[in-house]
């Protein structure tokens, strides 16, 4: 038999071969389904991963309602007569607090004459709130020792007990005074003289 002759005969035979093992790929692939994509690597896993936390957390904090604002509670104080008040009683005047000390204050001697000069010239549109942030007992006694003494009438006279210096930033002793609409427009510290509280009271009388 010539080789001519014995590779046309084991050709049929080849070819057949290569049909079948294209046809089992095929059904292989048709069985297995689409190839899962490859895995990514570790960095850029976490840096999607994170991406997508962040993502999540705006929208969390979008879908959130706001936390309304928190308005500042209105101080109310209680005279040493038993009369109670709060500085927006007083709005449209101007009010001139005095956080002192009623009795062995040499400064306060000294401020309460500036301070009655000023309230007899304007006393239509000043209020005077004379507040001590000493708490003992009798300490009503002397603010009306006080009071009398120096001949002090038409002022409010309170012990601060609800933290009304504070919100003033006051120490012990000063003077604050407050425009029509309740802003400060003047600080005195621990005192102020009798031109200083003219110019602020003027000042805020015009604004």
């Amino acid at each position: 038999m010539s080789k001519v002759g014995g590779n046309k005969l084991l050709l049929p035979g080849a070819l057949a071969a290569a049909i079948l093992i294209v046809l089992v790929a095929a059904a292989l692939t048709f069985f297995r389904g689409p190839e899962s994509p490859a895995p990514m690597a570790g960095e850029e896993a976490q840096m999607m991963e994170a991406e997508m936390e962040a993502g999540m957390g705006e929208e969390e904090a979008k879908s959130m309602p706001e936390e309304p604002m928190m308005e500042s509670k209105e101080v109310t104080l209680t005279t040493i007569d038993g009369m109670e008040i709060s500085l927006s009683d007083f709005q449209g005047k101007v009010v001139i607090l005095w956080f002192m000390i009623p009795a062995g204050c040499p400064i306060c001697q000294t401020q309460v004459e500036p301070l009655k000069k000023v309230y007899e010239e304007y006393m239509d549109d000043v209020v005077v709130l004379a507040v001590t942030i000493l708490d003992y007992k009798g300490v009503e006694d002397d603010m009306m020792a006080f009071a009398s003494k120096n001949g002090i009438e038409g002022w409010y006279m309170a012990v601060d007990r609800v933290g009304l210096a504070l919100e003033y930033d006051i120490i012990e002793m000063g003077v604050i005074v407050l425009g029509p609409d309740g802003e400060i427009v003047f600080r005195g510290i621990p005192m102020a003289d009798y031109e200083e509280l003219k110019s602020a009271i003027e000042s805020a009388l015009q604004a």
